[in-house]
């Protein structure tokens, strides 16, 4: 679902920039630098710290940071104001890019079967969520450009459960 946020930037923000923020196409463009140094520096954090500071904080702290970005994104689509758009959507890519290598070692780890078969039904199964919850972002209404990180937060607050009712939680244990 973390990737979902991001299928749904992606499904809705051109639209948004150009219409509702009066942004060029080579405006918008320019949103792939910040938007890649951003998955960057989750994926870096994820190196960085997964090994000392333990999966399960690292998890924890990238769905603050996701539900932060997701949460300011909405102010930010609610007054029409871009830097309060992108910059968040910035900042919860963070948490996604934290989030899901993690997520993903932690589904294939328990796994009866070795070798990729695991992998590939796990991101199988992603492809498959990406793409319903791109159907879904493709039809809210264009008029209404908040309801974009409405969507965003649900899926943010999506994932928040899914660790909660995990088996594997520590809250559970």
């Amino acid at each position: 679902m973390g990737y979902g946020i991001v299928v749904t930037f992606n499904t809705n923000a051109p639209f948004i920039f150009q219409t509702h923020l009066q942004w060029s196409a080579y405006e918008y463009g320019l949103l792939g630098w910040p938007i890649s140094m951003a998955y960057f520096l989750g994926a870096f954090i994820v190196n960085r710290y997964v090994v000392k500071k333990g999966r399960e904080l690292i998890i924890l702290v990238g769905l603050g940071i996701l539900l932060f970005g997701c949460t300011v994104m909405l102010l930010g689509s609610a007054f029409y104001l871009a830097l309060l758009f992108w910059l968040p959507y910035c900042i919860a890519l963070i948490g996604q890019a934290i989030i899901y290598p993690v997520s993903m070692s932690i589904s294939i780890e328990k796994s009866p079967i070795g070798g990729g078969y695991p992998v590939a039904l796990c991101s199988f199964i992603h492809q498959v969520m990406a793409a319903t919850i791109g159907i879904a972002a493709s039809m809210l209404p264009s008029q209404y450009p908040w309801l974009t990180p409405i969507l965003m937060l649900c899926l943010a607050f999506g994932v928040v459960l899914c660790v909660l009712f995990s088996r594997d939680h520590p809250i559970r244990r």
